[in-house]
C-alpha cells in the first residue's frame, strides 16, 4: 500500500478586499439610480433611462470583477506551488513552482489595513527561472510564508517546471 500524499491546501484572496469593489460598485449604482429618478421626474425620461441602465451596467460589473477576484486561488502541494490567476473574466493565468527550485519566499504588509485584518502579499522566487511568483491580499501572510518556507527546504527532488 502506497502512502497517502496529504491533500493540496487551497488558498484564495482575502474577502477583506471585496469591501472596497462593494463599496464603490453600491456608491456608483446608488448615484445613477438617484440621478435616474431625477431625471424621469423632471420630464427628461431618456436621460433618466439611461442612466437606470447604466446603473444596472455597473452592478453587474461589480459583481464580476468580485467573481474574478474571488477566483484567484493558491494550491500549495508537498511539491509544487501553483497560481491560479485572473485578470479578467476571460483571462486565466496558471503559474507552477516546483519547492525544489524555490529559492526565496517573502512576504509584506503595507498600510493599515493590513495591519489590523492581517493581509500580505507572498512573493516566492524561482532560482531555475529567475521569476518570482507574486500573490496579494492573503489572509495570515506570515504563518503562509512560514509554511511554504518549510516545503521549499525540505523539497529534495527537483521536478519538472511548467
Amino acid at each position: 500500500m502506497q502512502p497517502t500524499q496529504p491533500k493540496p491546501v487551497v488558498l484564495r484572496k482575502s474577502r477583506v478586499g471585496l469591501v472596497g469593489i462593494y463599496l464603490f460598485g453600491a456608491l456608483a449604482v446608488i448615484i445613477l439610480i438617484a440621478a435616474g429618478t431625477w431625471f424621469l421626474r423632471t420630464g427628461q425620461v431618456t436621460m433618466g433611462l439611461i442612466l437606470l441602465a447604466t446603473a444596472l451596467i455597473a452592478f453587474i460589473a461589480a459583481a464580476v470583477q468580485a467573481y474574478v477576484y474571488l477566483s484567484t486561488k493558491i494550491i500549495i502541494t508537498k511539491t509544487e506551488l501553483t497560481v491560479v490567476s485572473w485578470g479578467s473574466l476571460f483571462n486565466e493565468r496558471v503559474d507552477s513552482m516546483s519547492w525544489y527550485h524555490a529559492q526565496d519566499v517573502q512576504y509584506s504588509k503595507q498600510g493599515i489595513l493590513s495591519m489590523l485584518f492581517d493581509i500580505g502579499t507572498l512573493r516566492v522566487e524561482s532560482s531555475a527561472t529567475m521569476r518570482t511568483l507574486v500573490i496579494s491580499y492573503i489572509g495570515e501572510p506570515e504563518k503562509w510564508r512560514n509554511y511554504m518556507d518549510q516545503l521549499s527546504s525540505s523539497a529534495t527532488t527537483p521536478v519538472t517546471e511548467q
